[in-house]
């Protein structure tokens, strides 16, 4: 089953909603809805045999505030889909900025939860985080040529980016640094556990200290029993 999830850019000046529907208007293939207090902008990423939406972003476009809201598959971690969003929706929300007064730097915070998000989501699943890296990088590069071109905030913006960079480039340490355990070190600090723990191991509090697969640990743990190591009680 598909969630939901949603975010909110709060706008310095209140926008004139017929400006604003007429600038949506002219985006190429735009999906608009218009209500009395409010004007709703769809992109439909995927759909169904059917034809009808599958999934898909939706932003709601008031007087003082932008608010997008998006689905997400079961399977997508949710920190990477709000980046993917967030690149989607940028582009969309620059065409009427100026009616809302509204500068680039006040979708930082946005920017800064996501990717402290993303610092979490390292510990609970690495290996789906290492495959997500380098996409996640070539993203923030295409986001940093956007924003270096927003004129007057650049000072603002090259410290932010460079914060952004930053972080990113700590994630990727912690993944090499989970990657540079051989299987000969890791059998290593199986043993050295079980003398530390009066022959036992528990594989679960070993993998999450290691960042280690339970599974990889479970088969080094069998190596060492085939070749005398250790001996199962």
């Amino acid at each position: 089953m598909k969630e939901a999830e949603s975010f909110k850019i709060i706008c310095p000046s209140k926008a004139n909603l017929n400006e604003v529907y007429s600038l949506l208007s002219n985006i190429k293939e735009a999906r608009l809805g218009r209500m009395k207090d409010k004007i709703m902008f769809s992109i439909v990423e995927r759909t169904d045999i059917k034809g009808n939406p599958d999934k898909l972003i939706l932003i709601e476009f008031t007087p003082k505030e932008i608010i997008i809201n998006y689905s997400i598959d079961d399977e997508e971690l949710s920190s990477f889909r709000r980046w993917k969003v967030i690149k989607k929706v940028l582009p969309i929300i620059e065409v009427v900025s100026e009616n809302y007064s509204l500068k680039i730097s006040n979708v930082f915070p946005i920017l800064d939860k996501v990717v402290s998000d993303i610092s979490v989501e390292i510990g609970k699943d690495t290996k789906k985080f290492y495959v997500e890296i380098d996409k996640l990088k070539r993203e923030n590069s295409e986001l940093r040529k956007r924003l270096l071109a927003c004129k007057g905030e650049n000072e603002k913006l090259s410290s932010k980016i460079f914060d952004l960079s930053s972080k990113l480039n700590e994630l990727n340490v912690k993944v090499k640094k989970y990657q540079s355990i051989s299987p000969e070190v890791l059998k290593s600090k199986i043993i050295e556990w079980i003398k530390e723990h009066h022959g036992e191991l528990d594989i679960v509090e070993f993998s999450k200290v290691f960042n280690v697969n339970e599974n990889v640990v479970e088969e080094k743990v069998n190596e060492l029993i085939r070749e005398g190591y250790i001996t199962p009680e």
